[in-house]
């Protein structure tokens, strides 16, 4: 029987500067095959291609990059 550990790891934070952000986040849209323009009217109309694009513009928001 194994058991749970009793200390989880803390999270892990990474600052980026601006440049780097924006470089992560047309990275990600990249992957996905999409613009900001179109990730954000799904967001809009609530209707993603996918769970990644979902997650993308829970991470990023509405800040354009």
């Amino acid at each position: 029987m194994t058991t749970a550990p009793t200390q989880m790891p803390g999270p892990v934070v990474v600052e980026l500067s601006q440049a780097e952000w924006q470089a992560a986040v047309s990275r990600a849209l990249d992957k996905l095959h999409l613009t900001y323009q179109q990730l954000a009217e799904m967001a809009r109309t609530r209707d993603f291609s996918s769970l990644e694009a979902q997650k993308l513009w829970m991470s990023i928001g509405d800040s354009q990059p």
